[in-house]
């Protein structure tokens, strides 16, 4: 398969019935849930969507060719062939692998989440002093959060109820409200200088 520069390959969330081989050219690949991070690369030899192939799962990234590209398709059945014909262990492998690119991608989800504490618990104690109010509309923190470093709706409602498990504050249909603006001070200065912020 032959791609010109800006023509798209395939989209973030389609399921697949085939991988893909880079022979020449380069691909970007964008994901919603990775805002603000500069897109992915696929150079020539990168393959592309195997996880997504065996597990049939959605594709995980939106593909665009950055410049004039050569793709191999290998389809789910040449792919399911081509293992039947190699050693049973060569499967195990590949699930054992599956597993651990999973267990990866959870502890690279639940760091990045601890990263972006900080940023939250600064743009809460601010909106508190601003609205000189003990609730914040959690329509207007997600809103500044995702302005100031890509956090996601629902990124931000789930530090917000990690919070809330904790009880620092409480979750009220759209609203957070806190017992003390001072708490929330002192786990943006706490939170800022802990040991996952250093650089």
């Amino acid at each position: 398969m032959k791609l010109s520069a800006g023509e798209f390959l395939c989209l973030e969330g389609d399921f697949t019935s085939s991988l893909y081989i880079v022979i020449s050219g380069a691909l970007s690949g964008t994901c919603s849930s990775q805002t603000g991070v500069d897109p992915k690369r696929f150079e020539p030899g990168s393959i592309i969507d195997v996880f997504s192939l065996l597990e049939s799962t959605p594709r995980e990234y939106t593909l665009k060719a950055e410049e004039d590209c050569e793709i191999q398709v290998v389809d789910h059945e040449q792919l399911k062939h081509i293992l039947d014909e190699k050693p049973s262990w060569l499967r195990s492998i590949i699930e054992f692998l599956i597993r651990r690119n999973h267990i990866g991608e959870e502890n690279k989800r639940k760091g990045d989440l601890i990263q972006s504490l900080p940023s939250l618990l600064y743009l809460f104690s601010g909106l508190l002093k601003e609205l000189n109010s003990n609730t914040v509309p959690v329509s207007l923190l997600s809103e500044r959060a995702l302005r100031m470093n890509g956090s996601r709706p629902e990124e931000c409602r789930k530090l917000l109820r990690m919070l809330q498990e904790l009880g620092v504050l409480k979750i009220q249909e759209d609203s957070v409200q806190v017992e003390s603006r001072e708490l929330i001070h002192l786990l943006y200065d706490t939170s800022a200088t802990a040991p996952w912020n250093a650089r």
